[in-house]
């Protein structure tokens, strides 16, 4: 009896411990970035959010990606989407906090998904956030159904109308812009790609997930970084210099504007090898490749192999095959886009100029794309084109 009192008593000062821990620096990191006013967030309890998810149970997962398990849940008549952080994944509690914070700076935009609070009892804080729905937007664009992929491109179901793709880029873009321009030193979200956007009911887009953002110290243009976020949506630039700028985040936008025009991921990208590299007179414009865009296509055996993470000599020998030759093509873009996507004439004018955007964007030199402010601003004037 005296040995299940004592171990009560020391789970209950392992919590105690842990709160004090991760609520100092929680509120040092809040109170630096929004300021001492007013508490913007709503602090619960670990018994809390297992009554809310069912103990977690696993119907209630609504996303994985490696670092975490997303899962829905019911909060005093409210639904809410819970993030867990995996123990084997995280290994420092400032990204968590990075998390939580960012979030909390840029909750006003309509486009990032709202934080509600976050519980401080578990050793890795665990994040609360508004519901949306259960979809992302890589649900939408690659699991319509089942052997979705075997079929020919015109006869595949299409995941989104014309319309809603364009709306949808317009707002991660804007989103992401806000992070750039909004607060005193720009955000960069390091890691844009499908499964960190969430769709609400009428598809509005939820953009979350800033565990890789860092800031750019005033005065700065970039910040010396490690290298993070993933492949297939990593800027050369970045990877080669481990400098972070705002051009990453551009480079990670133009590879999700082509994934969605063409709905296959940059991965599955098979047409690369169709890239003709002559001008219209007839003549090798192979001298032009420094300024071409540069998506490396990643063979499936190493992806399979390494389930998407691959060791940094490889993914550097895959933008160096990315930079002499295996380039995305805009006559290829457009041709998957038009088989798969249900267009009128003004639509394709529309797709035209989309495809352009997505390759300046994706420009191997980071100096030749444009700001996202630019991006969003040339998306709204696309959006209005007269169809």
């Amino acid at each position: 009896m005296l040995s299940r009192r004592q171990s009560r008593r020391e789970r209950h000062l392992q919590k105690e411990s842990l709160v004090s821990r991760n609520g100092a620096i929680l509120l040092e990191e809040v109170i630096k970035s929004i300021g001492p006013k007013y508490c913007p967030y709503r602090i619960f309890s670990e018994k809390e959010l297992k009554i809310a998810t069912n103990c977690y149970r696993s119907d209630h997962i609504l996303n994985e990606d490696g670092s975490y398990v997303l899962y829905w849940g019911i909060h005093e008549y409210r639904k809410i989407l819970v993030k867990k952080f995996s123990d084997r994944s995280i290994n420092n509690i400032s990204r968590i906090i990075d998390d939580f914070v960012i979030s909390l700076q840029i909750r006003n935009h309509k486009n990032v998904l709202t934080i509600l609070g976050c519980c401080i009892e578990t050793e890795f804080p665990i994040l609360v956030y508004e519901y949306s729905s259960k979809k992302t937007l890589s649900n939408l664009l690659h699991d319509v159904t089942v052997g979705k992929d075997t079929l020919p491109l015109e006869n595949r179901p299409l995941a989104l109308s014309w319309e809603s793709k364009l709306r949808i880029a317009t707002e991660i873009a804007d989103a992401v812009t806000y992070m750039h321009i909004s607060t005193s030193t720009p955000i960069i979200h390091r890691d844009i790609k499908p499964i960190n956007i969430l769709l609400d009911g009428r598809n509005v887009v939820k953009l979350f997930d800033f565990a890789l953002s860092l800031k750019i110290p005033l005065g700065e243009d970039h910040v010396e970084a490690e290298v993070a976020g993933t492949f297939g949506y990593l800027d050369p630039e970045y990877f080669n210099s481990s400098q972070l700028t705002e051009m990453c985040d551009v480079y990670g936008f133009g590879v999700l504007l082509i994934e969605i025009l063409t709905e296959t991921k940059p991965r599955e990208f098979k047409c690369l090898r169709d890239l003709d590299l002559t001008d219209e007179e007839g003549s090798s414009s192979v001298s032009e490749l420094d300024n071409a865009s540069a998506v490396p296509v990643l063979s499936s055996k190493t992806l399979d192999q390494n389930e998407g993470d691959l060791t940094p000599s490889e993914f550097s020998r895959s933008f160096s095959l990315a930079r002499a030759n295996d380039l995305y093509s805009k006559k290829c873009i457009l041709e998957v886009s038009l088989k798969i996507n249900k267009l009128g004439e003004g639509e394709i004018k529309q797709l035209m100029e989309c495809t352009i955007l997505a390759l300046e964007c994706t420009k191997y030199n980071p100096k030749e794309r444009p700001s996202m402010k630019e991006v969003t601003e040339k998306l709204r004037r696309i959006k209005t084109m007269t169809c």
